[in-house]
């Protein structure tokens, strides 16, 4: 009937005027959004969700979830400290791009950290809210991941013979910059004592530093 407003619906738009408190609960449960943390918290309130608890298995699964994930994002923000404080004491940045290394090895350190502190955090809070917007991105990413691996694994393999010819000539450069950069001299210190070796082929490879 004219002059009397129509209720929204599921698929109506939102309107362009202020809507009064009554008004917006009355769209938010409309348009079905549980994302927003309000949204939901009124919806548990109002009886329109879903009261049924999780069963034994399912809170197993939330809290190993959200414990797994707490400990890898602990790890990774322990490894973006380390790299953010390894390249803000280093003597000479400005010499990390131009030596033998293609870039600062602490560069790797807060890469990797940042990534995966991003993504374990989405997947803890995820877990602990139960916010599926959080738990989209967080199996999202590890799918990425995943697939990333398996493909960098396949290129290994197929690339076998190159990455080693490569990997000695990087070596040899190593060995020649030694002193150059301390990273550099760390990095292939520790190599060595890993593998318990001297050099690439033999401790004579230590010549081309004299």
């Amino acid at each position: 009937m004219a002059g009397q407003e129509r209720s929204p619906t599921r698929n109506s738009p939102p309107t362009s005027n202020i809507l009064g408190p009554e008004l917006w609960k009355e769209q938010v449960g409309a348009w079905g959004c549980r994302c927003c943390p309000g949204a939901k918290h009124q919806a548990w309130k109002e009886g329109q969700a879903s009261s049924l608890p999780l069963s034994t298995g399912s809170n197993c699964v939330k809290y190993l979830t959200f414990l797994s994930n707490f400990f890898f994002s602990l790890l990774a923000l322990v490894a973006l400290a380390a790299g953010l404080w390894g390249l803000a004491v280093k003597t000479s940045p400005e010499n990390s791009w131009g030596g033998a290394l293609p870039a600062d090895p602490m560069l790797v350190l807060v890469l990797g950290g940042l990534v995966v502190s991003v993504v374990s955090l989405s997947g803890c809070l995820g877990a602990l809210c139960e916010n599926s917007c959080l738990l989209r991105f967080y199996c999202g990413a590890v799918l990425s991941c995943l697939v990333l691996e398996t493909l960098a694994g396949t290129l290994v393999v197929a690339l076998w013979g190159p990455l080693q010819e490569g990997l000695k000539n990087a070596l040899h450069a190593a060995i020649i910059h030694y002193r150059d950069d301390p990273d550099l001299c760390f990095l292939l210190d520790q190599v060595q004592l890993g593998l318990q070796c001297c050099g690439v082929v033999s401790y004579q490879d230590w010549q081309q530093n004299l």
